[in-house]
């Protein structure tokens, strides 16, 4: 099993891999719109950091409503079409490669079905050494091409604990998805 590179994620993918064609249209504004709401209302975040940000439309939305919001991404293409106001809040990047900077919060959405069990490890020391709670979204996906892994949030319960983050049981992340988790420092 290959890691996935920037070529895995271009734009025959962003056409036919997300469900329905992802693009800056109205149905995937209202849905970041709504993830942004949900944010902004249960976590009330400072400086933010979207890892797996696409076309930076969660970014856009967070930034709308007053938060210190950032983003990288794999994907050079999905880089290149940020809209130009983000484009200096967004940036190429792996979820394994180091973060610079600290963040209130990093909010992770479905990226970790593309990475290998050892890469998401990386990435979940990655985001524990440069935040203080993380948003974490990874849903148990059937094997598939760019499919590396079928773990769930709770599956990587331990490697979070591991860094000194505990899940909050009670959270209610269903304005990303049904099985969104959210960790924060205990130590």
């Amino acid at each position: 099993m290959r890691p996935l590179t920037d070529r895995d994620f271009d734009a025959h993918y962003y056409a036919t891999g997300c469900g329905r064609p992802y693009g800056r249209d109205e149905v995937w504004t209202a849905f970041f719109d709504r993830i942004a709401d949900g944010i902004v209302t249960t976590l009330r975040p400072g400086r933010t950091l979207d890892a797996g940000c696409a076309w930076g439309l969660l970014v856009e939305a967070l930034r709308a409503r007053g938060v210190d919001a950032y983003g990288f991404d794999i994907s050079s293409f999905a880089i290149s079409c940020v809209a130009g106001p983000v484009r200096p809040y967004c940036w190429q990047a792996s979820a394994t490669d180091e973060i610079a900077g600290h963040y209130d919060l990093i909010v992770c959405q479905e990226i970790f079905a593309h990475l290998t069990e050892e890469a998401g490890r990386l990435a979940i020391s990655n985001f524990c050494r440069h935040a203080n709670r993380v948003l974490f979204s990874a849903g148990a996906y059937p094997a598939h091409e760019r499919h590396l892994n079928a773990w769930r949030p709770e599956d990587w319960d331990p490697v979070f604990a591991t860094a000194g983050f505990r899940r909050d049981p009670g959270f209610d992340g269903s304005f990303l998805t049904p099985w969104t988790a959210y960790y924060f420092r205990t130590a």
